[in-house]
């Protein structure tokens, strides 16, 4: 018997000493929600980082509905009111065509949940950091995922730190690691999709914009000066303002152009603010090829990259790791064969390529539409949704259309989809010139003019 083999038959015999049930690379949201999920599932967590602390780079802050179904039900909801902000209110404004259409999320009330959430992506991190920590998830920061060898019986991981090189014996390896994953790289897939040619600007600023006639979300249509304006922190008048640049612009001199590109577009002239922080990055389209191969998977941007516009690549994101999660504790008490995360692998692209993608493809054509007639259809497709409450409740609940489904009959997450009286198949989009919405409210407008 050669040397090889001998050392393959040795990690074999060795991977049954697991350090660990699931080894999660990365600690972001996605990864550590799905830590904290996996805990109450009774499984042994590892968290590894390469970052010596959680980052407080600008990422998305806002949190929809869908999305704070499960951090309620993962018992985060109470401290987060605490910490977060909270919106009543979505606004698209259409500054060429002088409109602002608002739409006012009580018509939510006794469906879902009536707002959304505002909070930096490092402060929830914390937070779920905390709860994880009391369920005995270990949180190792500091730590370079280098590559995996999957087994028989699960994953040896090797990681780098200070001190050199070790490996890690789990069952399970998931990557919630970002855009560049390190496992997904290791697994040796496809990254599928296209790179818009466009720039995205976030930047962080304090400034008082509730006095300027900005609600809680804001989408701003036109077609130059486009972005998102997004409240972050209340008590510290922290808002988040992400804006599109020519991707053939100078990236070195993003900052020289934030006053004519950003402030001047954004914030009224003669409002004070002060930036706190200034991140760009291209805009992708793109899933990986498989979710899952043998004991590895992947979650959140390390599957799959959208437009930030609609925070449809956060919520996803998020589901992905409470499926997974679900289904992973579900196969420890063997009442699921591991085949199922086949269907994992393909339920969260089809939720990916058939909702998320049209979806985002949708909301960045609406703020930045430059056909004026195409612009002002947009602007009375918005005005239909505000106006009509019933249309009004599917653009807000269309994030619910991202948890998809959840694989299982006893699934922990197989009533979050549910809306009582609300057809989920009539939830198309978030915003936009929606064909069956704007239709059905015109006839419904001519219904109600023959009877009266």
């Amino acid at each position: 018997m050669n040397r090889k083999t001998d050392l393959v038959n040795f990690k074999k015999e060795f991977i049954m000493n697991y350090d660990t049930d699931v080894l999660v690379v990365g600690c972001g949201p996605v990864g550590i929600l799905c830590a904290l999920a996996l805990a109450q599932e009774n499984l042994k967590v590892t968290i590894i980082e390469m970052s010596p602390e959680i980052i407080p780079a600008p990422r998305a802050p806002v949190y929809f509905p869908s999305t704070i179904y499960a951090l309620d039900k993962l018992g985060l909801l109470t401290d987060l009111e605490n910490i977060a902000s909270v919106g009543k209110q979505i606004s698209q404004h259409f500054p060429i065509l002088n409109k602002k259409v608002t739409i006012n999320l009580n018509i939510l009330e006794g469906l879902s949940y009536p707002y959304t959430l505002h909070i930096g992506q490092d402060k929830l991190a914390e937070l779920g950091i905390k709860h994880a920590k009391k369920l005995g998830v270990e949180i190792q920061f500091g730590q370079k995922f280098i590559n995996f060898e999957d087994v028989e019986d699960g994953v040896i991981s090797t990681v780098e730190n200070a001190e050199g090189r070790f490996d890690i014996r789990s069952k399970w390896l998931i990557g919630t690691d970002g855009a560049s994953s390190s496992v997904r790289e290791k697994m040796n897939i496809h990254f599928d999709g296209m790179t818009w040619p466009i720039r995205f600007v976030a930047a962080n600023i304090h400034a008082k914009l509730y006095d300027h006639g900005y609600s809680a979300t804001n989408f701003i249509a036109r077609p130059e000066h486009n972005g998102v304006v997004v409240i972050i922190d209340e008590k510290t008048d922290l808002w988040r303002i992400a804006y599109s640049e020519n991707a053939d612009l100078d990236p070195e001199k993003v900052a020289e152009r934030f006053e004519e590109n950003c402030a001047r577009p954004f914030i009224p002239e003669g409002a004070q603010y002060k930036i706190s922080t200034l991140r760009q990055y291209r805009l992708h389209q793109r899933a990986a090829s498989t979710f899952r191969q043998g004991h590895v998977l992947l979650a959140g941007d390390a599957a799959h990259i959208t437009s930030p516009i609609g925070g449809l690549g956060l919520s996803g994101g998020i589901w992905d790791a409470m499926i997974l999660a679900d289904l992973l504790g579900a196969i420890s008490r063997n009442e699921e064969s591991i085949d199922i995360l086949d269907k994992y692998s393909e339920e969260r692209q089809r939720v990916f390529w058939e909702v998320v993608t049209p979806g985002a493809k949708e909301n960045l054509r609406v703020i930045g539409e430059k056909n004026i007639d195409q612009h002002q259809l947009d602007c009375e497709a918005a005005q239909v949704a505000g106006n009509n409450p019933e249309i009004g409740v599917r653009v807000l609940l269309f994030s619910h259309k991202l948890i998809g489904d959840t694989l299982r009959k006893n699934s922990r997450w197989k009533d979050a989809s549910k809306i009582k009286g609300v057809d989920m198949n009539k939830i198309d989009a978030q915003m936009g010139d929606i064909k069956n919405r704007f239709e059905e409210a015109t006839s419904q407008i001519k219904l109600k003019e023959t009877t009266s």
